[in-house]
């Protein structure tokens, strides 16, 4: 049978205009990401979330729930979630309502929190993204642990990204009043140095508010260094920890993230002076560069008996020049480094030499003091770092130096001092005095 021309066609055109109409009108389904919690500790953990949407765990109960041994939870939150916190309280009680307290983690007596807890607690943050940039997540220390937590990707192959951990229990390591004590006198958690003086050199603000000049506080022989590092090369021991601790993804995981409380040692990156993959060891730490010259760092990259990989090489926290005003601090890059190689191939108890050369440029000459050092070495899920130091010296010009002593009945006194801008900073208790650098105390 014969149609009439074009007829079929604006039938069909008819018919599909709606069709069309409804598809554009479709609102976009969002997206989201699925958080798995485990509690693989021998007591109870009560889990709590925070953020730009507050997590709802087991679709009913909103930023807080009871974890016992051996229980999980899941939460989905958007694929856009931002300022998002996951972390664990240890010894809560709470009513019928649901008020109470918790020993570390606290978020206003609440066990539904609406904001971030108290900052006694180890925590996992989260910034998730649908662009090129990816998903960002770290575990933090900086103000303080109580449990041991791991990240992993919820993905068919999870080790395009590095699964941070810290799986060993910090409080073991901690001592005196770094030590967070519970009203019968027990360790329920560890202070940083920060959650222990709160002062701006181990907060890295004021005069040490960017990286730079906060990296002249000893951070590769301090706690954060010597326990944190050691053992939990992964996370974020200090403010500005953020080349081997700010863990950037892309693509996403297919369904999300698992965080779990007390991890076996067996998920990548836990404590690597119990379980190693690779290590990242120095023969000649602690060199000493005028500017104009060079020095170089010779490594050691050694693979465990069960390590096969590539590993690639960074370097990071290089001497800058710092200027100090106001009681802030402007630092831009004043050095580089050149690697032997940025990368090495390993198999089973294999050593790979490798070598860094270290220049200190003249124009601008980097700031006149000791700082960090930390190489780190990556291989798909896993990563280690080395921490050391390098010292810029020039026997004739002051240093930047840090103070803290009573006086006049202030509870504490903070004085800054350069060796660039002729004043020192003094703070009492909150107030700010600005005095000469040759005033004596």
């Amino acid at each position: 049978m014969k149609t009439q021309p074009g007829l079929c066609s604006t039938i069909m055109r008819q018919a599909l205009f709606p069709l069309i109409l409804a598809i554009v009108a479709a609102p976009v389904a969002a997206q989201t990401r699925t958080f798995t919690v485990k509690n693989n500790c021998s007591e109870t953990v009560w889990a709590a979330g925070s953020g730009s949407t507050v997590p709802v765990f087991n679709g009913t109960s909103s930023g807080g729930i009871e974890l016992l041994p051996g229980a999980s939870a899941t939460t989905t939150v958007p694929d856009t979630w931002s300022a998002g916190r996951i972390w664990g309280r240890r010894n809560c009680t709470f009513d019928s309502s649901g008020k109470g307290s918790c020993s570390t983690g606290d978020c206003g007596g609440l066990l539904n929190c609406t904001h971030s807890g108290a900052g006694n607690t180890t925590l996992t943050e989260w910034t998730l993204s649908t662009g090129p940039a990816g998903d960002n997540y770290d575990i933090s220390l900086v103000d303080a642990f109580d449990f041991p937590v791991s990240i992993q990707l919820d993905d068919p192959s999870p080790n395009h990204c590095v699964n941070p951990s810290c799986s060993v229990d910090l409080r073991s390591f901690c001592t005196g009043d770094q030590r967070t004590l519970d009203s019968a006198g027990n360790v329920v958690g560890c202070k940083s140095l920060f959650g222990k003086f709160g002062t701006p050199n181990y907060g890295c603000f004021g005069p040490y508010g960017v990286p730079a000049s906060c990296n002249s506080v000893s951070w590769n022989t301090n706690f954060r260094g010597t326990v944190v590092k050691k053992h939990c090369p992964s996370v974020y021991g200090y403010p500005y920890d953020d080349p081997s601790s700010d863990i950037a993804c892309f693509p996403a995981p297919a369904t999300g993230y698992i965080v779990t409380f007390c991890p076996a040692s067996t998920v990548p990156n836990a404590d690597p002076t119990v379980t190693p993959t690779f290590t990242i060891t120095a023969t000649n730490d602690g060199q000493t560069v005028t500017p104009g010259n060079s020095v170089t760092y010779n490594f050691n990259v050694t693979a465990s008996s069960t390590f096969t990989g590539t590993v690639a090489l960074s370097i990071h926290d290089l001497p800058s020049s710092c200027t100090w005003s106001g009681g802030s601090s402007s630092c831009k890059v004043a050095s580089t480094a050149t690697f032997s190689t940025t990368s090495v191939s390993l198999t089973p108890n294999a050593v790979a030499p490798v070598s860094v050369t270290i220049h200190a440029n003249t124009s601008p000459a980097p700031s006149l003091q000791t700082s960090g050092l930390e190489v780190m070495g990556k291989s798909g899920a896993l990563q280690n770092v080395w921490e050391g130091q390098i010292t810029v010296a020039d026997p004739t010009a002051a240093d930047y130096t840090l103070q803290v002593s009573p006086r006049h009945g202030h509870p504490f006194q903070r004085r800054f001092c350069n060796g660039y801008v002729d004043a020192c900073h003094f703070f009492y208790g909150g107030e700010e005095d600005l005095l000469p650098a040759h005033h004596s105390i």
